[in-house]
């Protein structure tokens, strides 16, 4: 009999071998022939290969696929779903981890064949994943299913685009998918994103509330990247939707993205904003002449105080995994 995947679990790394195990690792005791792994190394020059291949060599399961030159986390995770069998692909972290049942789950929703995508809430953990910050991520109650009429899916649009830019929730659809154009998101860092919104799903969405993954913070790879990241790419691409209206967007960014005040301030503490980036954004963005005097103000902010200041709103908030950020870059 042919073996039908139904779900294919799509890693792109790049020099992360010690997570990857742990990755691979909380996945192996839960793989069932209807299940494989894809994962695609972006030229890693460490010895991911050798830990796969400790994985591979004992389960067919688990395929492995290296490029030559690493494309980028949108172009990586694109060649993985290409590569990919599964009716579903989940585009999982390469450091985080997934809790026991979650596959089987998985499996009971994809048979039931009515929808283009899931999402899977997640915990907050600290860096060797020993200490909880967060107890969900997505704060939804329960299980949720967005239908496939208009009001919908814009109020999935509103709901859930924040916790989207965490790629590792996604559940989806692979024909979906391939169907849409990718290569224009490529440089983003948020495929996902433009994939799923670039128009309206055909078939509904479901929000797995339970969090079945285990987020390692403080570890991303792109946090000196990440003011042009969350300044540049995210309110570009979030504009660029056009089912969704600017109510709408405004709601998940502000169209401006110099207007983010508080989040310029924190790269002003963390010493990523600067004059210098202030007139490249401008240059970029052509900000009002408002916008472009308060952004320009936080730019030249004295640093210490700022990294102080946002160390007081982290303890008083709550916020243990910005407090070591800050701490880190300080």
């Amino acid at each position: 009999m042919t073996r039908q995947i139904q779900l294919s679990i799509c890693i792109a790394t790049h020099n992360r071998s010690l997570f990857l195990k742990e990755a691979i690792s909380s996945f192996v005791s839960q793989l069932t022939n209807e299940i494989e792994i894809i994962i695609v190394d972006g030229a890693s020059t460490d010895d991911t290969k050798q830990v796969v291949e400790k994985y591979s060599s004992v389960n067919n399961s688990i395929k492995y696929l290296y490029l030559n030159e690493k494309g980028g986390i949108d172009k990586d995770y694109d060649i993985a779903l290409q590569n990919a069998n599964g009716k579903f692909c989940w585009l999982f972290s390469d450091d985080d981890i997934c809790k026991p049942g979650i596959l089987i789950f998985l499996l009971s929703l994809i048979k039931k064949d009515l929808y283009s995508l899931i999402l899977i809430n997640a915990e907050l953990y600290n860096f060797n994943l020993d200490t909880k910050f967060k107890n969900s991520a997505l704060n939804f109650e329960s299980d949720r299913v967005y239908n496939i009429d208009k009001e919908s899916q814009v109020k999935f649009f509103e709901d859930c685009t924040d916790y989207l830019s965490f790629i590792g929730c996604v559940v989806i659809d692979r024909k979906l998918w391939l169907s849409r154009n990718r290569e224009k998101y490529y440089g983003t860092e948020f495929i996902h994103v433009g994939v799923i919104f670039q128009e309206f799903l055909p078939k509904s969405v479901y929000i797995i509330s339970d969090p079945l993954i285990r987020i390692r913070l403080n570890n991303a790879q792109w946090v000196k990247r990440s003011i042009s990241l969350w300044i540049l790419n995210w309110p570009k691409l979030v504009w660029s939707f056009k089912n969704f209206n600017n109510i709408s967007k405004s709601k998940i960014i502000a169209k401006e993205s110099l207007s983010q005040y508080r989040r310029l301030l924190y790269f002003r503490a963390i010493g990523l904003f600067n004059a210098q980036f202030h007139k490249e954004v401008m240059n970029l963005t052509n900000p009002s002449f408002f916008v472009s005097l308060i952004s320009y103000i936080i730019s030249i902010l004295n640093i210490k105080l700022c990294n102080i200041f946002y160390r007081i709103y982290a303890k008083l908030l709550n916020k243990p995994w910005m407090l070591i950020e800050l701490k880190k870059y300080s």
